[in-house]
Order: structure tokens, then C-alpha cells, then sequence
């Protein structure tokens, strides 16, 4: 399960790359593949051509303007794809867990 958790972080880095390359959105720890909230990326519209930062995932829902947690819908349909779902660790960030 290492290897292939390396390979989702390594493929979840590309779809959102952190604003710093010292800090990037997906980590594995042990055997966990975790997103964490603290961390910023680069999310390009498709047809703007503009950049903007935002959190892939918003416990608190304050970035969002929604007030709930938020898992970005890019995540949720990656993790579908791979029969995954996120849950929430903490506050912080989210890991991947077998449906």
C-alpha cells in the first residue's frame, strides 16, 4: 500500500501544486495519505488563464464562504475513481480511506 499511496500523492501534487514547493498539498505518513488544510495551491480556471491560491480542503468553511466543511469536488471524484473517500483526521486535514 506504500508504493501506491506514493503514487495518488505524487498524482494529487500535480492536479494542485502548492504555492511553496517545500510544502505540498498531499503527504503520505506511515501508511496514511493525508491532505492537509495549512497548505495553499495553484488552482487554474480552465478558459481564464488566471491563477489563483486556495485550500483543497476548509474545515471550518471560512474560505469557502460556506460555513461547513469543504472537500475541493476534484478530490472527492479522484478518491470515487480510486473506490476512496476522504474523512477528516482533524480540523487540519483529511486522509483517504478504502470505501
Amino acid at each position: 500500500m506504500g508504493k501506491r499511496n506514493e503514487t495518488i500523492a505524487k498524482e494529487i501534487n500535480r492536479m494542485f501544486p502548492p504555492v511553496n514547493p517545500n510544502y505540498p498539498c498531499c503527504i503520505v505518513v506511515g501508511e496514511r495519505l493525508i491532505v492537509t488544510s495549512g497548505v495553499f495551491v495553484i488552482e487554474k480556471k480552465r478558459g481564464r488563464g488566471t491563477a489563483h491560491e486556495i485550500q483543497v480542503v476548509d474545515y471550518y468553511g471560512e474560505h469557502q464562504e460556506r460555513g461547513y466543511p469543504w472537500i475541493h469536488p476534484r478530490l472527492e471524484t479522484y478518491a470515487n475513481k480510486l473506490g476512496k473517500y476522504w474523512e477528516w483526521q482533524d480540523a487540519e486535514c483529511v486522509c483517504l480511506w478504502d470505501a
